[in-house]
């Protein structure tokens, strides 16, 4: 399998994610179907200035309230919260789009059940970093600011 040509700070993500890809766990999504996928976030989802607005009541996890705790324990925390949500709404076997909002130069494709073998891999780049289920109907979104938001399309 051909390596990506990732921006240089990507050298060290283009290590971490090249073994999903090469198993097939994760896909790089077509560049024409990018803007399909951001339509269908700015469709579904109150926006401003091209991010996604949440509301508090769509926070599900904030690392503000896991001062004092390690790296690692943050991490299981996110795992879990998002093996719990997809559980309960029956997930795992649901195809995801992520789309970052600037540092990552393609966005990708995977069942969600695969994602949380890489998931760190995407939420430690700083930026905004969307989940969006392949029907709209399914939102994650984590923060900059390292907030995990989860919010139904109604």
């Amino acid at each position: 399998m051909k390596r990506i040509n990732f921006k240089e700070y990507d050298e060290d993500f283009e290590d971490e994610i090249f073994p999903f890809l090469e198993n097939e766990k994760l896909h790089i999504l077509d560049k024409s179907k990018v803007e399909k996928y951001s339509d269908l976030i700015l469709e579904n989802y109150p926006h401003k200035l091209g991010r996604v607005q949440f509301y508090i009541s769509d926070l599900i996890l904030s690392k503000s309230d896991f001062i004092g705790y390690s790296e690692q324990d943050w991490i299981n925390s996110i795992k879990e919260k998002l093996t719990q949500i997809a559980l309960n709404y029956s997930l795992m076997d649901k195809e995801f789009v992520l789309i970052g909002d600037n540092e990552i130069e393609n966005s990708y494709h995977f069942i969600l059940e695969d994602f949380l073998e890489y998931f760190w891999s995407f939420f430690s780049i700083p930026q905004h970093t969307y989940l969006i289920s392949k029907n709209g109907e399914y939102f994650f979104g984590y923060t900059f600011e390292d907030d995990l938001y989860f919010v139904q399309s109604h």
